[in-house]
C-alpha cells in the first residue's frame, strides 16, 4: 500500500512537472501574444526546422505570400536532457515572393512533446516594432522623393524634367511593397503616408505626359543593319517615349563592334568586346551620356559570333539604356 501511494505521489508529481514544461503560448495563444500587438502563428513538425518552417508558412498566410526557404542546421549535443540528445542550431534564408516581404520576425524557444514526439514553436511580429521600421523606410523614399521632385521647378528644359521625374520615381515599385506591408501591419497609421503614395503616382503621370508630348530621334554610326536603332527604339517605346524622324531631341548612337581573331595550334578563334555610345541632345546642349559594354563574346565562327553579340547587346539594352541615360 505504500508503494502504491509514492508510486501514485510520483506519477503526480511527474504530471504537474511535464505540465508545467508546457510554454504559455501554447496553452493560451491569445494571452501571450495578443492579436492587437502580434502577428502570430505555431507550428508543429518532426524536427525544430520543420516546426519553424511550419509557423513561417502559416504566418505567411496573413500576408497572402508565399515561403520558399533554404535551411541550414548545424547539430550539436545537449547537456540536459539524457533523452533528448540533439538539438538543433538553425539559421535560415527566407525568401518570401508575393505582394509583401516578411520580416523582423521572432520565434519562441522550440517546444518538445515526448509523448507526441512532435516539436512546437510560435513565429511572431510586433506590429509596434515592424511598423517602425517600415515607417522609417517608407520616411527616408518620401525626403528623397520631395528633393528630387523640387528640383524639376529650377530644369528649364523637358527632357530635364524627365531624367529628374525618372530617378524620382525609379523606386516606385518598392515603395508601394512596403506601403501595402505597412497597411497590414497597421493601417491608421500607414494613413500617414497616403499623401506621399498620391504624389508619386503625379509625379509618374507627369513623366508619361512629359515622354509622350517630347519625342525623340534616333541616329546611329557604325549600325550597318541598323539593329542597334532597331533595339534602342524599341526599348524607348517600350519605356513611353515616341519615337520620330526630326524631333528636337536626338539620341545618338556609336557602336563599336572590333572582332579580334586568334589563331591556336587546332581552332580560329573569333573574338569580341562591343561596346556602345549613347548621348541625348536638345537643340542647344548635351542632357546625358553613357557607355554600355559587354564582357568578351568568343565562338569558333565569326557568324555565329555576331549572333551572340547583337543577343547579349540587347540584353544589355533592356537592361541598363533607361538606367543609365535617365536615372
Amino acid at each position: 500500500m505504500k508503494k502504491l501511494y509514492i508510486s501514485l505521489i510520483l506519477l503526480l508529481v511527474h504530471s504537474a512537472l511535464c505540465f508545467s514544461a508546457v510554454p504559455k503560448w501554447l496553452v493560451n495563444l491569445e494571452k501571450e501574444f495578443p492579436t492587437e500587438k502580434y502577428i502570430r502563428a505555431t507550428g508543429e513538425g518532426n524536427s525544430e526546422i520543420s516546426a519553424k518552417q511550419a509557423a513561417l508558412a502559416e504566418l505567411s498566410t496573413y500576408f497572402s505570400a508565399s515561403v520558399e526557404y533554404e535551411t541550414y542546421a548545424h547539430n550539436y549535443k545537449s547537456q540536459n536532457n539524457s533523452e533528448y540528445s540533439s538539438n538543433s542550431s538553425i539559421t535560415q534564408d527566407i525568401m518570401v515572393t508575393g505582394s509583401s516581404d516578411l520580416f523582423a520576425i521572432h520565434y519562441t524557444q522550440c517546444y518538445y512533446d515526448k509523448k507526441g514526439k512532435k516539436y512546437s514553436v510560435c513565429a511572431y511580429i510586433n506590429k509596434e516594432e515592424t511598423f517602425n521600421i517600415l515607417s522609417k523606410k517608407l520616411s527616408s523614399y518620401e525626403q528623397d522623393f520631395y528633393q528630387k521632385a523640387k528640383l524639376t521647378k529650377t530644369a528649364n528644359d523637358d527632357f530635364r524634367k524627365i531624367k529628374i521625374l525618372n530617378d524620382a520615381v525609379s523606386n516606385e515599385a518598392e515603395i508601394k511593397k512596403i506601403y501595402e506591408y505597412s497597411q497590414l501591419i497597421d493601417y491608421k497609421k500607414s494613413q500617414k503616408f497616403d499623401d506621399f503614395l498620391l504624389q508619386l503616382n503625379e509625379a509618374k503621370n507627369t513623366l508619361f505626359k512629359l515622354k509622350q508630348s517630347n519625342p525623340v530621334s534616333v541616329f546611329t554610326d557604325g549600325d550597318y543593319s541598323e539593329q542597334i536603332k532597331s533595339i534602342i527604339s524599341k526599348v524607348l517605346t517600350e519605356n513611353g517615349f515616341v519615337i520620330s524622324k526630326n524631333a528636337d531631341y536626338k539620341i545618338r548612337v556609336n557602336s563599336s563592334f572590333y572582332i579580334s581573331e586568334r589563331i591556336t595550334e587546332q581552332d580560329e578563334i573569333f573574338s569580341c568586346k562591343p561596346s556602345i555610345y549613347v548621348v541625348i541632345e536638345s537643340k542647344t546642349t548635351t542632357i546625358s551620356s553613357c557607355v554600355l559594354s559587354t564582357e568578351e563574346i568568343s565562338s569558333y565562327d565569326s557568324q555565329t559570333l555576331m549572333r551572340m553579340t547583337f543577343s547579349r547587346i540587347e540584353e544589355l539594352l533592356n537592361e541598363k539604356l533607361i538606367l543609365s541615360l535617365f536615372n
